[in-house]
């Protein structure tokens, strides 16, 4: 991969995107529901186990990105992520954290097609799949936000 200035997971990405401007980072963890999701995942079978990584450059800097999404669709050419919720008040919040989550793992994988899927544990059902097409140039938009948020910090 060669030698890069910092190193960001998808994940750490994501959560710079969607704390940014509101109060969630302020907020407790619920851990048990992020225990649910992954037994969720894993049961559904979208459990990413290929870590993808690449290098990007910004403001002067090379920085490794890297992390693995729920699932690669290799024949299709499709990234897909799985979230899911509890509550009515957070869907909204894991939309966006999955829209987020996709582009950039597009960009990671090389593809641009992506399925979203939503799944409500309380009713323990497939909710929606939304397919989005996410063009190289929005999904490299989508990271350099995230790298203006946390390298400013």
């Amino acid at each position: 991969m060669g030698k890069y200035d910092f190193s960001f997971s998808v994940s750490r990405l994501v959560n710079s995107l969607v704390e940014s401007g509101n109060n969630i980072r302020n907020k407790k963890r619920n851990y048990k529901s992020n225990e649910n999701g992954k037994h969720y995942h894993k049961i559904l079978g979208f459990e990413g186990r290929e870590l993808y990584e690449s290098i990007i450059e910004y403001d002067g800097f090379r920085i490794r990105i890297y992390g693995s999404p729920d699932r690669v669709d290799r024949e299709r050419k499709v990234v897909e992520e799985l979230k899911t919720y509890r509550f009515k008040e957070s869907l909204g919040f894991q939309k966006r954290k999955g829209k987020y989550q996709l582009a950039i793992y597009c960009y990671l994988v090389g593809y641009s097609n992506a399925i979203l899927y939503i799944y409500n544990v309380v009713r323990r059902m497939l909710e929606s799949t939304i397919y989005f097409y996410i063009p190289r140039e929005d999904q490299i938009y989508v990271i350099k936000s995230a790298l203006a948020i946390l390298l400013k910090k």
